[in-house]
């Protein structure tokens, strides 16, 4: 089982997960990664732990869903001081 522990900021713009891995015997692993998606906005699926030949260890990860995000207020607004800019198809 993976679980998301939590997501931190680490800089301007990164960031960095937590994620805890439920192993036989009861035991736990506990990683930190640098994440560039927010992982705390997606339910993770899968997550296979792979190191190329160079020696760099990569997290590949899967989720089930879209992130969960809020768009919009449910309100239009129209700026009605903009009707002398306004063209017709004639110029």
């Amino acid at each position: 089982a993976i679980k998301h522990i939590s997501t931190r900021q680490s800089g301007k713009k990164s960031l960095k997960s937590t994620l805890q891995f439920s192993l036989a015997n009861r035991q736990k692993l506990t990683i930190d990664l640098w994440d560039s998606y927010n992982l705390s906005l997606y339910s993770i699926n899968t997550c296979e732990l792979v190191q190329d030949n160079r020696g760099h260890w990569y997290a590949c990860i899967t989720v089930k869903e879209f992130p969960k995000t809020v768009c919009g207020m449910g309100q239009v607004g129209i700026d009605l001081g903009c009707k002398d800019a306004a063209v017709t198809s004639e110029g």
